[in-house]
């Protein structure tokens, strides 16, 4: 005796049976069985090889088989995120779950990237990069500042103020510009 997990309304009691071309067919569950899965693993054709003459496996398909070329369709992200219920095995619900997909909702706009000015470059080199980073500065960020390689302008905006306000407060060197 069986249940219907797909109608959770549904309380009737089900019988089994195991053969499928059977005279129950259609007012009993069909269940599949190790023997039966066997059998027909044996008549199953290989999806990912072709025959020898070209030609998609067949069961009766012998010879060398080659690879099947494979081409894609449309690509999707999937989350790995895995409901921890499936390993205890109590609850029906999570048999019906998906995995989830997720979509690219919007497209990002490449930032434009600006090189950093020769003062910022001067500016940065004097306080030092290691004193910089103990204010919380990104080691990276500053090496770029400091060898005026192209960074994203609001990035360097935002360094750039920070820099300028630490060496204000540490009377360090004065702003060429004013803000």
């Amino acid at each position: 005796m069986c249940i219907n997990i797909d109608n959770l309304k549904d309380e009737k009691l089900y019988r089994i049976t195991t053969d499928a071309d059977g005279p129950g067919y259609g007012e009993r569950a069909v269940i599949d069985t190790y023997e039966a899965r066997l059998y027909r693993y044996l008549y199953h054709p290989e999806s990912k090889s072709i025959a020898p003459n070209g030609q998609r496996c067949r069961s009766h398909t012998r010879g060398l088989l080659r690879r099947e070329h494979i081409v894609a369709g449309k690509h999707c992200r999937i989350g790995k995120e895995v409901d921890r219920r499936w390993e205890e095995g109590d609850n029906l619900e999570v048999a019906r779950q998906r995995p989830i997909e997720y979509e690219r909702t919007t497209s990002r706009v490449a930032e434009p990237t600006v090189r950093p000015s020769l003062y910022l470059s001067r500016l940065v080199r004097q306080i030092g990069i290691r004193k910089l980073m103990r204010q919380g500065f990104g080691r990276r960020i500053l090496e770029k500042i400091s060898g005026r390689k192209p960074l994203r302008a609001s990035t360097l905006r935002d360094y750039e103020h920070r820099i300028e306000q630490y060496a204000l407060t540490t009377r360090l060197r004065k702003p060429l510009r004013s803000r």
